[in-house]
């Protein structure tokens, strides 16, 4: 602040006095809250009953689908127990077909699974369905009998006596399936008959709702105009204050046609102290841009020396080829980090930079690391700030990976949700424990238009990537960090798709 001060020449303590007496007293009715608080009212008066009949006639609906559901159900079980087991029984009993080639046993799992399924929903007479279950066992037991008697040879008048039974079996089984689709039926009447008997409530419920939320905006109507008519007169007398010199006062414009020709001496002092404002937190983020790119440049130096150790021991031991990859994939990481002074980038250049990283890293912790990026190529062309995911990455690995016992895994995901650019680097390495998140997280909530950070954060990367999202795009991006110890961390962060809030996008 101690440019403002300058610029303005103002005193420090005439400036805070400025800018902490408007708060100090606060105006005992706000229109703008009593209007919005009236309408939520309204609004709650509005919805509530329909919500409710929406909410309770699902409900009915939902038993009622579910009772028709198991009424054709049971009905299609019963033609199967009455008609498709006996004739698949005759046809064996006649010759027509061995027994091992029926699908009598067939019929009958599908007719008991079918019924244990109805069970299971409940119903008013689901003690129907158990008395038919267990004739259904006795209808098997016979089924099976007829198998074993013509295994042994029986003559055709045995297995005639256990066609009979096995009709007669079936034909019970059926008597009670169509026992409870009676009794269902007679269910849905009844709840049909609640349903009708539900709408006429709420609909009369309803009707109260809309009466008095009537009632009620009538009488918001006269208050809010009652506190217009006596906010006139002081109104008057501010803007006399504020004509006279007195900056230290503070007032909402009223948005009252008859009001503007004294609103325009208070917008004039606030538009100037604003200004005032808007240019110090200008000159403000420019330095700490400033900053931050000379930052950038301490980022990569032990990355540099520990790859340019890899690629000579490779060389040492033969390694040709892994060399040119690792030197390839080196060189391409430092073209983009530079990208000729430009901050701007694309989303297809920044995930080229980071599949070169973990290319690299992949070489030297090829026993630890295995790496996953999706990104779809739509996305490629879009504009965002460069040297944002690395760090990310970076951190994954050396904090997450590298922590754990065995192979890691890392996996880099970029998408859209409507006119943001989602990313997120997941691992699942060592994760943190809530105290640590809760931590780092206070560490990143950092206000980076009023705070002056003199400690040397803990997550130094991500305190970096955090504050270059600030300060590129203002409070359009952050990162979010979700972490559970021993099973990993999340990190991520949404951008425009147009790409910063404020300045000229550099060549990108």
């Amino acid at each position: 602040m101690k440019n403002l001060f300058k610029k303005s020449r103002i005193c420090p303590g005439q400036t805070t006095e400025m800018f902490i007496a408007p708060f100090r007293k606060k105006a005992p009715k706000s229109l703008n809250k009593q209007v919005l608080g009236s309408i939520l009212i309204i609004i709650c008066f509005l919805t509530i009953a329909p919500i409710g009949l929406l909410l309770l006639t699902g409900f009915q609906t939902i038993q009622y689908d579910k009772i028709i559901t198991n009424v054709s159900r049971a009905n299609d079980f019963s033609q199967t127990v009455a008609v498709k087991i006996p004739d698949e029984i005759w046809k064996i009993v006649a010759g027509q077909q061995y027994f091992y080639s029926g699908n009598q046993i067939l019929y009958i799992h599908q007719v008991r699974e079918g019924i244990k399924e109805i069970q299971r929903t409940g119903g008013e007479a689901v003690e129907l369905l158990a008395v038919a279950s267990r004739a259904l066992d006795t209808l098997e037991n016979y089924v099976l009998l007829l198998g074993d008697q013509i295994r042994r040879g029986a003559s055709v008048s045995e297995n005639e006596v256990i066609l009979e039974e096995v009709r007669g079996v079936a034909s019970l089984i059926e008597e009670l399936l169509q026992e409870y689709i009676v009794e269902e039926i007679k269910s849905s009447s009844e709840a049909n008959e609640r349903l009708k008997h539900l709408t006429n409530i709420m609909t009369i419920s309803l009707l109260i709702f809309f009466l008095a939320a009537v009632v009620f905006a009538f009488i918001v109507r006269r208050t809010l105009s009652n506190n217009i008519q006596h906010a006139i007169s002081k109104v008057e007398d501010f803007s006399n204050q504020i004509a006279a010199g007195q900056l230290d006062r503070r007032i909402t414009s009223p948005s009252i046609q008859e009001f503007e020709h004294l609103t325009g001496n208070l917008n004039i002092m606030a538009t100037k102290i604003q200004q005032l404002i808007d240019a110090n937190i200008r000159e403000q983020k420019n330095l700490q841009k400033a900053q931050m790119q000379a930052l950038q440049a301490q980022i990569t130096p032990h990355f540099l020396y520990n790859t340019l150790d890899t690629i000579i021991w490779l060389a040492e031991v033969g390694q040709t080829k892994q060399v040119v990859e690792l030197t390839k994939a080196f060189s391409n990481f430092f073209r983009i980090s530079l990208s000729r002074g430009r901050e701007w980038i694309t989303v297809g250049e920044e995930i080229e930079h980071i599949k070169s990283y973990l290319t690299v890293q992949e070489i030297r912790y090829r026993d630890i690391l295995d790496y996953e990026i999706n990104c779809d190529e739509s996305l490629y062309n879009f504009p965002m700030l460069k040297l944002v995911l690395q760090p990310l990455v970076e951190n994954a690995l050396y904090h997450g990976i590298k922590n754990r016992r065995g192979r890691g895994h890392l996996q880099v995901n970029a998408t859209r949700s409507g006119d943001l650019l989602h990313f997120e680097v997941t691992d699942n390495g060592i994760g943190m424990t809530e105290e640590r998140l809760a931590q780092v997280t206070k560490e990143l909530s950092t206000d980076f238009d009023r705070a002056e950070t003199t400690e040397k954060p803990s997550v130094y990367g991500l305190f970096n990537v955090n504050k270059r999202l600030y300060l590129y795009y203002n409070q359009q991006a952050s990162l979010n960090i979700v972490s559970v110890l021993k099973q990993g961390t999340t990190v991520s962060f949404n951008v425009p798709l147009s790409g910063p809030k404020e300045g000229k996008l550099e060549n990108v």
